[in-house]
């Protein structure tokens, strides 16, 4: 855990998982775009599908802008000293 900092998001494109480190928690959302599934990146602090222009909140995955109009689907995330588990 101490090498994600708050604040931080990270966007594990081999597992299709983001990853964002709060003031005091852990969220884990999908990386594929809820409209037509293609993997979204970060860009200026939100999740960004480049196919069509949807955005998503790093954090929560919610829709802030469509095409989308479901939310990016949380993961279970659980922490265990310095290791993170997700799923």
């Amino acid at each position: 855990m101490g090498e994600l900092r708050v604040g931080e998001t990270l966007v594990l494109v081999d597992r299709q998982i983001v990853v964002t480190r709060g003031e005091s928690s852990i969220t884990a959302v999908e990386a594929q775009c809820t409209h037509q599934g293609c993997a979204v990146s970060l860009v200026d602090d939100v999740l960004k599908c480049p196919c069509h222009g949807s955005k998503f909140d790093r954090s929560t995955g919610a829709v802030l802008r469509g095409p989308a109009t479901e939310p990016l689907p949380a993961l279970p995330v659980s922490v265990d000293g310095e290791n993170i588990w997700i799923g």
